[in-house]
């Protein structure tokens, strides 16, 4: 069980922690027409052999999407046939959980179509082999649009975002069914009119259901600061009821990419949170299923970005890593001083705690020999860690991996998991016992999706297997696919400054919903 539920954790590690509502098809501006991209990742779930991934195609200009699900039998070598999830072009922000033989899926239906959006849900319990007929999840209170979805033996938990008041605030509900999906119990309302956010996880068991997030009350819209709450509530019951919330923390900003993993009895928070300019990461833990906290502590004491925290947990170990730039300060100095100063760091960091969370070592930066990274990803089974991460190295875009045995102590030299024949993107990650797999998207126009999988602990990569064409599962003749290439712990690029812009852009995320950064813009439907 403990395997599946850090497989879990590596599913949400990369939502999106700003309380949109809709979906949106990823978008890139580089000052000129909006490009949309055409096919666009959303989420991967593991089950023994079994690996399910679904997509979404964008239509047009983003005009319209439709959402789609594929099955691999044989730990990601080979492929099923496409399912297409929705039934028109207004769908988007395709969701995928498994327990065994039994698999979920839910996504939003009518985006941008005639009245309000809403959540669709079909089960499985052949593996993902065939769906039961889709059903409506979500009421009629505004455009519902599903955030998470999780499963746990026969238990299938779903939270769902509405987009209230002119999509300015959200209300957040949670659904859960208790009989592997055929049936769902009433909505219970974790946030009421917010401009914040929340997330849940479960303990190992299933049936203790965390809520973790921000909740801003009823701060009215048109006021510019409001006081937010970070809390977290808990349910005892399978998620029947839920308690009060337990107040972890008061600020006057919102917070970003909130972190939540609950192994064993204990509960660890991470999130992202704007002071004085900067961006800290704050870390709090219970080691009593959420009955009390510790204080809030900071994670990151450079002086900089620090942002994008991933957290893995198993156990008493807590793995974190997160993107790190000090460009912004750099900057900040030329123009206020007109000094030369040390040349920009950027890369992704990592520490580890093996105590539970009472303590971190220090943290180090696991990238800087391959380039500027970005957007790292971490998951976690026994004494394994896999970090990997997108970075511009040369001319192109690639993405990494690097592997701890020794549960975070050391890690072996950095593999190119990527050729270079285009742009490619890291989206998600997840480790189930032998195997490593990772979802890659490709640069406008976007036409391909990959995953690339390792059969023995993240030694070894095979080639990119194409998502989403049912004629080409490989990228181009096997024979001719490159070699993984491993780049040796001292090796560096002399591109740091090229990439400064992509760095401070992002790449676009498209698990859950698809949120722009700076360039990379969210268009409304």
């Amino acid at each position: 069980m403990k395997t599946a539920h850090l497989t879990i954790i590596a599913t949400f590690c990369s939502f999106i922690g700003i309380s949109f509502s809709g979906a949106s098809a990823e978008e890139l501006s580089m000052g000129g027409p909006v490009q949309t991209i055409h096919y666009q990742f959303s989420q991967m779930a593991a089950s023994g052999n079994d690996v399910y991934v679904t997509y979404q195609e964008n239509i047009g200009n983003g005009v319209g999407a439709s959402v789609f699900f594929r099955k691999s039998w044989d730990s990601g070598s080979n492929f099923n046939g496409i399912i297409k999830l929705s039934s028109g072009t207004n769908a988007a922000n395709p969701l995928v959980a498994a327990s065994g033989n039994d698999v979920y899926v839910t996504w939003m239906e009518n985006w941008g179509g005639r009245g309000i959006s809403y959540a669709m849900f079909e089960r499985s319990s052949d593996g993902g082999n065939t769906f039961s007929a889709p059903i409506r999840i979500s009421n009629g209170d505004g455009d519902a649009n599903p955030r998470q979805i999780i499963a746990n033996g026969s238990n299938v938990y779903i939270l769902i975002d509405y987009a209230l008041h002119g999509n300015t605030m959200a209300r957040f509900s949670f659904l859960a069914s208790h009989d592997n999906g055929a049936t769902f119990g009433n909505s219970i309302t974790l946030l009421e009119d917010t401009r914040g956010l929340a997330y849940i996880s479960t303990s190992e068991d299933g049936n203790t259901v965390y809520a973790f997030g921000e909740g801003s009350g009823k701060c009215p819209i048109g006021t510019m600061k409001c006081n937010y709450d970070i809390f977290l509530k808990k349910s005892t019951d399978s998620g029947l009821s839920f308690g009060e919330p337990d107040i972890i923390r008061t600020t006057n900003a919102q917070i970003f990419f909130p972190q939540i993993a609950s192994p064993d009895t204990s509960v660890y928070l991470v999130w992202e949170e704007r002071i004085s300019g900067n961006s800290k990461l704050f870390f709090v833990k219970s080691n009593n299923l959420g009955t009390t906290f510790s204080k809030p502590i900071v994670i990151n004491q450079q002086t900089g970005e620090s942002s994008f925290p991933h957290m893995a947990a198993n156990g008493k170990n807590v793995f974190l890593v997160w993107d790190y730039s000090n460009e912004s300060v750099i900057s900040s100095e030329r123009r206020h001083h007109d000094i030369m100063i040390d040349s920009p760091v950027s890369g992704f960091f990592f520490t580890k705690s093996s105590d539970g969370g009472n303590s971190f070592s220090d943290p180090i930066n696991l990238s800087n020999a391959v380039g500027t990274s970005y957007l790292s990803n971490i998951a976690a089974s026994g004494n394994d860690v896999f970090v990997s991460w997108g970075s511009k190295f040369g001319d192109k875009e690639n993405v990494f991996i690097r592997k701890s045995m020794d549960g975070g102590t050391s890690f072996d030299d950095t593999i190119k998991l990527t050729d270079e024949k285009q742009d490619y993107f890291q989206k998600q990650m997840v480790s189930s016992g032998r195997n490593v797999y990772v979802a890659i998207d490709t640069a406008f126009p976007g036409d391909d999706l990959f995953l690339t999988t390792s059969h023995d602990f993240g030694n070894t990569f095979g080639n990119l297997v194409n998502l989403n064409h049912e004629g080409l599962l490989h990228l181009g003749p096997p024979s001719k696919v490159p070699a993984v290439q491993v780049y040796p712990e001292n090796s560096h690029a002399d591109d740091l400054y090229n990439a400064i812009l992509l760095a401070a852009v992002g790449v676009p995320i498209a698990i859950g919903v698809s949120i722009g950064m700076l360039l990379f813009t969210r268009k409304r439907k």
